[in-house]
């Protein structure tokens, strides 16, 4: 956020390369972490046809608004507007 506006920083879209980071800022005593982790952003449709393609059967998709804190840092007005998180429950015929 930069006065008062929210910056898009990234490609929703890119399907670029992993990012490579350590350390969990969004809970207290992460920021300690040492493990190395990699994080992915794939757009929802690609997550869907992936697991429908794999055969599995969609039972339930719900998405979340962001939440302060976690997502993001700053004191976001609208925050309630913005999306957060997903649920997603698949499974596989018998």
């Amino acid at each position: 956020m930069d006065n008062g506006q929210l910056q898009v920083d990234s490609d929703y879209f890119g399907r670029g390369r992993p990012e490579l980071s350590s350390g969990w800022w969004h809970f207290q005593g992460g920021e300690e972490a040492t493990e190395t982790k990699f994080e992915f952003s794939w757009p929802l449709g690609d997550i869907v046809t992936a697991l429908a393609e794999a055969g599995l059967r969609i039972e339930r998709l719900e998405e979340f608004p962001a939440e302060r804190g976690w997502r993001f840092r700053e004191d976001i007005d609208e925050l309630h507007r913005l999306p957060g998180s997903v649920l997603l429950v698949a499974c596989k015929d018998r």
